[in-house]
């Protein structure tokens, strides 16, 4: 994309058109996502990134103010959020093997199999209450393992609807698990 057309289409994404948003993702989505794996050489992490990167612009496109060109602009934003979760898989990772090294695995107690299964069941439970759409959009994404653009494509919606469905489904689950999980 040229400057004045990278203005153009800027100014439509900020404007709310979502047509422009969905052009700039599928030019850019592919070569982001194979940067980013030429980084952390995981390809389901790398499009998990990309995607939140997506996501984060559309989500704050009434605000967005880009001094660059968009190129530039996406690929710097990918390696920033790379480079942020590579240092937080580092964080994890240490913090892992800290608590591995003091700690003498145990078997589980009848009562951890106990909360357990009954967090399963409350899960499931809020999973089949969930509206349809958004419960069908769920399973595909956390069940099926199937990406944002796959769910997409397979129904006919736009990746943004995919985001929105999971987004309101994983808020939904929350507020009907947070007792459950705060009693345990």
């Amino acid at each position: 994309m040229q400057i004045n057309s990278d203005k153009k289409i800027l100014l439509k994404i900020k404007n709310g058109d979502i047509a422009s948003f969905e052009r700039l993702f599928r030019e850019y989505y592919q070569n982001l996502c194979n940067y980013v794996f030429s980084i952390i050489k995981d390809m389901d992490t790398s499009e998990e990134i990309i995607q939140d990167l997506f996501f984060n612009i559309w989500e704050k496109h009434e605000q967005l103010s880009i001094n660059s060109s968009i190129k530039a602009y996406l690929f710097r934003s990918a390696y920033n959020n790379t480079i942020s979760y590579l240092r937080h898989e580092a964080v994890v990772n240490r913090h892992f093997n800290e608590i591995k090294a003091n700690s003498v695995i145990a078997q589980p107690d009848a009562f951890e199999t106990f909360k357990v299964f009954e967090l399963n069941e409350a899960l499931n439970k809020a999973i089949n209450e969930l509206p349809k759409r958004y419960k069908q959009i769920f399973i595909m994404n956390r069940f099926e393992g199937m990406k944002y653009i796959e769910i997409a494509e397979k129904l006919s919606i736009s990746v943004k609807t995919v985001e929105a469905a999971i987004s309101k489904s994983l808020k939904i689950l929350r507020n009907k698990l947070k007792n459950l999980i705060n009693k345990n």
